[in-house]
């Protein structure tokens, strides 16, 4: 059995259907915006989740890779390759460099910290003010809060926020999502909630 350990792929190689993925997502956010606001509370479960990435010592640093680690391990991912341009996009993508991106990333060194971000954060006042804490977190561990500005995907059939929950439920080696709660109402998916 071989330990070597997996190593995050840092370049996406070729994508047949790259102008197509740039297009969904285009038409994702001009088409199917309807605002919604939906937060996903994640832990990291993977200090050293492969062999080319650590989590770096200082919250601040890990905080500034975390979105491109979540991207790069979607590249890895075909439901999920096109849809990593919801994180924003960089200049060779040039019809959609200048939209942003539909999630804001929060890093946190323990729990209290996210809980008291989270209650203080103006957003959170559009609730019902009751975000629900699972029980049992652990307090030392690090935590990532998604503020997701939540769009419809895939034709109207999914919502943005919920196919990255599942993304990171089921497939981040990084990440395990902890919490989704909708602080606004959320767009109104016509078939599910994955990509």
């Amino acid at each position: 059995m071989s330990t070597k350990p997996k190593i995050l792929q840092t370049k996406p190689g070729e994508d047949p259907d790259r102008r197509k993925h740039q297009a969904q997502v285009k038409e994702a956010i001009v088409e199917g915006q309807d605002f919604g606001l939906t937060y996903l509370l994640a832990r990291v479960k993977d200090h050293r989740p492969y062999g080319n990435y650590r989590v770096p010592n200082s919250i601040s640093e890990f905080e500034f890779t975390v979105k491109g680690v979540v991207r790069l391990e979607m590249m890895g991912h075909k439901v999920y390759r096109g849809w990593r341009r919801l994180f924003g996009s960089n200049t060779k993508a040039r019809d959609i460099s200048n939209w942003r991106s539909r999630v804001l990333i929060k890093a946190f060194a323990s729990l209290s910290e996210a809980r008291a971000y989270i209650k203080a954060d103006p957003l959170f006042t559009w609730s019902n003010g009751k975000f629900p804490w699972p029980d049992n977190l652990p307090e030392n561990d690090w935590y990532v809060l998604f503020q997701v500005q939540d769009v419809l995907i895939g034709q109207g059939k999914y919502r943005w926020a919920n196919s990255l929950a599942v993304f990171l439920q089921k497939y981040s080696a990084l990440l395990e999502l902890v919490v989704s709660y909708d602080i606004l109402p959320p767009p109104v998916a016509s078939e599910g909630n994955n990509a």
